[in-house]
Protein backbone atom coordinates (compact mmCIF):
# COMPACT_ATOMS: atom_id res chain seq x y z
CA UNK A 1 0.00 0.00 0.00
CA UNK A 2 1.70 3.36 -1.08
CA UNK A 3 1.48 6.49 0.87
CA UNK A 4 -0.27 9.75 -0.90
CA UNK A 5 0.40 13.05 0.17
CA UNK A 6 -2.09 15.74 -0.50
CA UNK A 7 -2.42 19.37 -0.24
CA UNK A 8 -5.87 19.99 0.58
CA UNK A 9 -8.08 22.38 -2.15
CA UNK A 10 -9.17 25.57 -1.32
CA UNK A 11 -10.71 29.02 -2.82
CA UNK A 12 -7.44 30.58 -1.60
CA UNK A 13 -4.69 28.03 -2.57
CA UNK A 14 -4.59 26.51 -6.32
CA UNK A 15 -4.76 22.22 -6.51
CA UNK A 16 -0.88 21.07 -6.07
CA UNK A 17 0.14 17.87 -7.39
CA UNK A 18 1.98 15.51 -4.81
CA UNK A 19 4.44 15.68 -7.35
CA UNK A 20 5.19 19.76 -6.45
CA UNK A 21 7.89 20.65 -4.32
CA UNK A 22 6.70 22.18 -0.56
CA UNK A 23 7.37 25.84 -0.56
CA UNK A 24 6.38 29.77 -0.83
CA UNK A 25 3.55 30.47 -3.45
CA UNK A 26 4.83 32.35 -6.28
CA UNK A 27 2.24 34.87 -5.90
CA UNK A 28 2.85 39.01 -5.15
CA UNK A 29 3.00 39.47 -1.29
CA UNK A 30 -0.07 39.82 0.16
CA UNK A 31 -1.24 43.69 1.31
CA UNK A 32 -1.24 43.30 4.94
CA UNK A 33 2.02 41.20 5.57
CA UNK A 34 4.45 42.12 2.76
CA UNK A 35 5.13 38.20 2.34
CA UNK A 36 4.45 35.44 0.35
CA UNK A 37 1.53 33.39 1.25
CA UNK A 38 2.43 29.57 2.12
CA UNK A 39 0.25 26.62 0.09
CA UNK A 40 -0.71 24.38 3.26
CA UNK A 41 0.89 21.75 4.42
CA UNK A 42 0.64 18.70 2.84
CA UNK A 43 -1.28 15.40 4.55
CA UNK A 44 0.05 12.46 5.11
CA UNK A 45 -2.98 9.76 3.97
CA UNK A 46 -2.61 6.13 3.70
CA UNK A 47 -5.59 5.85 1.11
CA UNK A 48 -8.81 3.43 1.57
CA UNK A 49 -8.04 -0.28 2.12
CA UNK A 50 -10.56 -2.68 2.36
CA UNK A 51 -10.33 -5.17 5.41
CA UNK A 52 -12.59 -8.50 6.95
CA UNK A 53 -13.44 -10.19 3.34
CA UNK A 54 -13.89 -6.23 1.63
CA UNK A 55 -16.59 -5.12 4.16
CA UNK A 56 -14.34 -2.78 6.43
CA UNK A 57 -13.15 0.28 5.46
CA UNK A 58 -10.34 2.16 6.50
CA UNK A 59 -7.77 4.78 6.17
CA UNK A 60 -5.16 7.07 7.76
CA UNK A 61 -5.41 10.75 7.41
CA UNK A 62 -2.55 12.42 9.47
CA UNK A 63 -3.79 12.12 12.92
CA UNK A 64 -6.85 10.79 12.04
CA UNK A 65 -7.83 7.11 11.42
CA UNK A 66 -11.10 6.01 9.54
CA UNK A 67 -12.73 2.80 10.23
CA UNK A 68 -16.59 1.55 8.49
CA UNK A 69 -17.66 -1.81 8.78
CA UNK A 70 -20.60 -2.90 7.10
CA UNK A 71 -19.90 -7.35 8.07
CA UNK A 72 -22.34 -9.02 9.21
CA UNK A 73 -19.72 -10.92 11.20
CA UNK A 74 -16.33 -10.20 12.60
CA UNK A 75 -14.05 -13.38 12.82
CA UNK A 76 -10.97 -13.50 15.08
CA UNK A 77 -8.76 -14.28 12.65
CA UNK A 78 -10.31 -11.41 10.55
CA UNK A 79 -9.86 -9.39 13.51
CA UNK A 80 -6.25 -10.12 14.01
CA UNK A 81 -5.49 -9.32 10.91
CA UNK A 82 -6.89 -6.10 10.47
CA UNK A 83 -5.25 -4.72 13.88
CA UNK A 84 -1.41 -6.12 12.46
CA UNK A 85 -2.47 -4.37 8.91
CA UNK A 86 -3.39 -0.93 10.95
CA UNK A 87 -0.08 -1.04 12.60
CA UNK A 88 1.75 -1.69 9.04
CA UNK A 89 -0.03 1.53 7.88
CA UNK A 90 0.55 3.82 11.07
CA UNK A 91 4.12 2.83 10.79
CA UNK A 92 4.43 3.12 7.06
CA UNK A 93 3.01 6.79 7.28
CA UNK A 94 5.31 7.34 10.57
CA UNK A 95 2.19 8.89 12.59
CA UNK A 96 0.34 7.58 15.46
CA UNK A 97 -3.11 8.19 14.83
CA UNK A 98 -4.56 10.46 17.92
CA UNK A 99 -8.34 9.95 16.86
CA UNK A 100 -10.84 7.82 15.10
CA UNK A 101 -13.97 7.83 13.61
CA UNK A 102 -15.56 4.32 13.15
CA UNK A 103 -18.94 2.84 11.78
CA UNK A 104 -20.07 -0.69 12.39
CA UNK A 105 -23.31 -0.76 10.91
CA UNK A 106 -24.19 -4.49 11.92
CA UNK A 107 -21.24 -6.21 14.26
CA UNK A 108 -18.75 -5.11 16.46
CA UNK A 109 -15.98 -6.75 18.22
CA UNK A 110 -16.74 -9.20 20.39
CA UNK A 111 -15.47 -8.46 23.90
CA UNK A 112 -12.71 -11.00 23.38
CA UNK A 113 -11.69 -9.41 20.32
CA UNK A 114 -11.68 -6.08 22.31
CA UNK A 115 -9.16 -7.35 25.08
CA UNK A 116 -7.20 -8.95 22.20
CA UNK A 117 -7.13 -5.38 20.90
CA UNK A 118 -6.31 -3.86 24.06
CA UNK A 119 -3.15 -6.31 24.33
CA UNK A 120 -2.03 -5.75 21.02
CA UNK A 121 -2.27 -2.21 21.55
CA UNK A 122 -0.31 -2.40 24.54
CA UNK A 123 2.68 -4.88 23.69
CA UNK A 124 2.95 -2.87 20.16
CA UNK A 125 3.22 0.58 22.66
CA UNK A 126 0.65 2.06 20.71
CA UNK A 127 -0.31 5.50 22.35
CA UNK A 128 -4.07 5.62 23.37
CA UNK A 129 -6.17 7.51 20.87
CA UNK A 130 -7.45 10.70 22.50
CA UNK A 131 -11.06 10.49 20.95
CA UNK A 132 -13.21 7.81 19.39
CA UNK A 133 -16.42 9.00 17.72
CA UNK A 134 -19.08 6.25 16.68
CA UNK A 135 -21.61 7.12 13.65
CA UNK A 136 -23.96 4.78 14.05
CA UNK A 137 -28.27 4.79 14.02
CA UNK A 138 -28.53 2.12 16.23
CA UNK A 139 -28.55 2.70 19.72
CA UNK A 140 -27.44 -0.96 19.83
CA UNK A 141 -24.92 -0.63 18.09
CA UNK A 142 -23.33 2.54 19.76
CA UNK A 143 -23.36 0.82 22.55
CA UNK A 144 -21.62 -1.75 21.87
CA UNK A 145 -19.09 -0.09 20.51
CA UNK A 146 -18.63 2.30 23.18
CA UNK A 147 -17.53 -1.18 25.42
CA UNK A 148 -14.58 -0.78 22.66
CA UNK A 149 -13.60 2.21 25.30
CA UNK A 150 -12.47 -0.20 27.76
CA UNK A 151 -9.78 -0.86 25.49
CA UNK A 152 -8.84 2.64 24.75
CA UNK A 153 -9.53 3.74 28.61
CA UNK A 154 -8.09 7.31 28.40
CA UNK A 155 -9.96 8.13 25.01
CA UNK A 156 -12.93 9.79 25.27
CA UNK A 157 -15.68 8.40 23.38
CA UNK A 158 -18.98 10.12 21.86
CA UNK A 159 -21.89 9.04 19.61
CA UNK A 160 -23.22 10.61 16.23
CA UNK A 161 -26.14 9.70 14.22
CA UNK A 162 -24.85 8.27 10.75
CA UNK A 163 -26.17 11.97 9.01
CA UNK A 164 -23.83 14.06 11.50
CA UNK A 165 -20.92 12.26 10.29
CA UNK A 166 -18.94 15.69 9.65
CA UNK A 167 -19.77 16.78 12.71
CA UNK A 168 -18.05 13.70 14.14
CA UNK A 169 -15.15 14.75 12.26
CA UNK A 170 -15.35 18.17 13.49
CA UNK A 171 -15.25 17.17 16.97
CA UNK A 172 -12.56 15.51 16.47
CA UNK A 173 -10.56 18.21 14.78
CA UNK A 174 -10.69 19.86 17.73
CA UNK A 175 -7.60 17.88 19.19
CA UNK A 176 -5.81 16.31 15.94
CA UNK A 177 -4.77 17.54 12.99
CA UNK A 178 -6.23 16.71 9.77
CA UNK A 179 -7.78 18.21 6.72
CA UNK A 180 -11.38 18.36 7.39
CA UNK A 181 -12.54 18.88 3.74
CA UNK A 182 -10.26 15.44 3.11
CA UNK A 183 -11.55 13.42 5.82
CA UNK A 184 -15.08 14.42 4.74
CA UNK A 185 -14.19 13.33 1.28
CA UNK A 186 -12.76 9.89 2.73
CA UNK A 187 -15.72 9.44 4.92
CA UNK A 188 -17.67 9.32 2.09
CA UNK A 189 -15.19 7.18 -0.74
CA UNK A 190 -15.17 4.39 2.33
CA UNK A 191 -19.34 4.69 1.98
CA UNK A 192 -19.41 4.29 -1.71
CA UNK A 193 -16.67 1.29 -1.67
CA UNK A 194 -18.76 -0.20 0.88
CA UNK A 195 -21.91 0.15 -0.96
CA UNK A 196 -20.86 -1.66 -4.16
Amino acid sequence: MSIKLITPRSSAFPAISSQATAGPSRRPPGPETGRKSQPPARSKDSGGGLFLSGEHYYRQIDDLCLNICVAKKIDDQHWTDFLQASLRITNQIGRQGKVTIASFEHAHPSAWQRRLTSEFLSRNSVPTMARMGIVSDSPLVRGAVIALGWTIPKATMRSFASRDSEGCLKWLKEVASFDLEIAVAAWQEGLAQLRR
